[in-house]
Parts: C-alpha cells; sequence; structure tokens
C-alpha cells in the first residue's frame, strides 16, 4: 500500500479512537519531506535515463508550504540539487523541465535559469522544456533556458514582461485618522511605500527598473529563438499578452506543440535511444508514480493557498502573469 494510504489510514484510527474512548495513544509518523533526494522509475525500462524536473507553481525562493509535512526547500534551491545529482549520474542521458507555473520574482527566475544553462554547459546533457499547463512570464523565462520548448496543446505560454505591485494606502489611512511618520536619508528612499502616493520622479525610477528587467527578459528570449526570430520581432511579440500553444509555434517561441510523452519520445528519437528508464527524484515518502505525477513533497493532509502574492513582503519585481 503506498505512503499515502498508510497515512490516512493511521489518521482515521487516531480518530476513530479518540472518539470512542476519548483518549487515544497512538505513535504516528509522518515523512518529514526531508533527506537526500530518492530516484523513482516512473515508466520504461533500459540503462539510460531521462530525468524529469518539475517547475510548478510560483517561482521563489522562499521556502514552499508543505501542510503537515514541514516546510519544502525553496525552488531554486531543489532544482539545483536535482541537477547536480543528474549530473554526477552518467546513466543519465537527458532532462526534462515540466513546466507549469504563471512565473514569479525575477530574481528566482533567472537564478533557475542560470541553473539550467549550467548544467546544460558542464554536462553537454540536453535538456527539453514541456510547458504543461501555464509557462507564462518566469515559466516561460526557465524555458528559454532549454534545448526545446514543447508545449502542450491547451496550455497557455508567453505573458513576456515584468510587473511591480503595491497597494497605496494612504487615502483609507486618512479617512481613519492615521499619518505617515516616515524620515529617510535620501529624498527616493521612501519610494514604493503603501502608505502615500509615489512621486513623478520615483515613479520614472520605478519604470526604469522595470524596463531594465524588461530588456534583460527579451535578451533571454532571443538568446533562445535567434535561430528563428529577429530581435525585433522578439520585441514586438513581448508586450505582455499570453499566447496559445499555436500562437506561440506560429510566432515562433516554441519548437512544437506536443504532450509530455511525445517530448520523452522526441529525445529518446535525439539521443538515439530505443528504450530509457523515465525518472524522477522525490523526498523520503513521497509519490513517484507516473509522467504525470506533479508533487515531489510528502502528503499533504491539509494544503492552504493564500493566493499568489501571499509571501510577498516589500515591494517585488515580478515575471508574472498576475491573471493567474
Amino acid at each position: 500500500m503506498r505512503q499515502a494510504g498508510r497515512i490516512f489510514i493511521l489518521i482515521a484510527i487516531l480518530s476513530i479512537s479518540i472518539m470512542a474512548t476519548g483518549c487515544a495513544f497512538v505513535n504516528l509518523t509522518l515523512p518529514d519531506g526531508k533527506g537526500p533526494l530518492e530516484e523513482r522509475v516512473v515508466e520504461g525500462e533500459g540503462k539510460d535515463k531521462i530525468l524529469i524536473v518539475d517547475v510548478t507553481g510560483i517561482i521563489s525562493d522562499k521556502p514552499r508550504g508543505g501542510g503537515l509535512a514541514g516546510k519544502r526547500p525553496p525552488l531554486p534551491a531543489r532544482i539545483r540539487e536535482e541537477l547536480s545529482k543528474a549530473k554526477a549520474d552518467p546513466l543519465v542521458a537527458g532532462i526534462i523541465l515540466r513546466i507549469d507555473s504563471p512565473g514569479g520574482t525575477v530574481a528566482a527566475s533567472d537564478t533557475i535559469y542560470h541553473e539550467v544553462q549550467d548544467f546544460r554547459r558542464r554536462s553537454k546533457k540536453p535538456v527539453y522544456a514541456s510547458i504543461t499547463g501555464l509557462g507564462t512570464s518566469g515559466g516561460y523565462y526557465v524555458a528559454c533556458a532549454a534545448d526545446k520548448i514543447h508545449v502542450h496543446p491547451t496550455a497557455v505560454t508567453g505573458s513576456i514582461g515584468v510587473i511591480a505591485m503595491q497597494l497605496n494606502l494612504e487615502g483609507m489611512l486618512e479617512k481613519i485618522g492615521i499619518k505617515d511618520k516616515t524620515y529617510t536619508t535620501g529624498k527616493n528612499k521612501g519610494m514604493f511605500s503603501p502608505l502615500r502616493a509615489d512621486t513623478p520622479e520615483e515613479a520614472e525610477i520605478i519604470q526604469t527598473l522595470l524596463e531594465s528587467f524588461h530588456e534583460r527578459f527579451v535578451d533571454i528570449v532571443f538568446g533562445a529563438r535567434k535561430n528563428r526570430l529577429a530581435r525585433s520581432a522578439v520585441a514586438f511579440l513581448a508586450d505582455g499578452r499570453p499566447y496559445t500553444a499555436k500562437q506561440a509555434l506560429d510566432g515562433g517561441l516554441i519548437d512544437a506543440v506536443a504532450y509530455m510523452n511525445e517530448t520523452i519520445e522526441t529525445m529518446k528519437l535525439d539521443l538515439e535511444l530505443d528504450e530509457a528508464r523515465i525518472i524522477r527524484y522525490v523526498r523520503p515518502g513521497g509519490y513517484g508514480g507516473s509522467i504525470y505525477s506533479i508533487r515531489d513533497s510528502s502528503v499533504n493532509i491539509v494544503s492552504l493557498d493564500a493566493g499568489i502574492f501571499a509571501d510577498i513582503e516589500g515591494p517585488e519585481f515580478m515575471y508574472i502573469w498576475p491573471g493567474r
């Protein structure tokens, strides 16, 4: 019986014991999602391996919630760990990044991009990206680190752009009689404060930062697609809009519209592999079941999603599609 089933049975026994007797003595141990990564074969056979690496959810350098199993490592940290393990394994012939993400912070997206590029350079092993649901903004940014980008027929990608959001609470505070008392050593030090509106000079400074990050995004896309697109074409496509798989293919932003299993077969064909084991790395107690299994964490008994921006503390520059 799988780990998840055992956990739910133990919890059920504990609940029944408490209801029946008013007390219970049960030693219930949940997997903590810690420890070294374990390799799981999800399908296929043979000597060579193709590793699936998940890039899912909000791309951030903050730890992720793990329910009763505790916090999980930040996404960039986990991906670096998986890539390091794959680089050290001579039987890993290639990697598929399975992406389902609206994007995230500029810094975290760029870190993962760098780690994938570094892996390709050092290991000489191919990396393909498979966008299965959302691969927008920072999700597409990460995909640009791969040798090839494939998108499921019903997935959404693109949304090439940068956003910075901050609430302005000045009007509300005035209504309840609260005034801002902030002292700074420079006239622009207090910019982007939620307690007051930005001055025109501060707004211009923030916009300049956004334009700089946007320029880097365009450079990254052009570097990945320069065999198909001129830089002017990339700049035209990078107006923030999301694209369907067909639109992205017609626009030259991706290499193929394909399901995950088709991407696997393409990699096997390109590597001249008649057969290969498809593997994932999971934490002890994690589920590795199939090529469509997403989470690599321990079982989440309770999962609370407070929204995309719940963990943002202070100003953040985001490669993200806020419509998600």
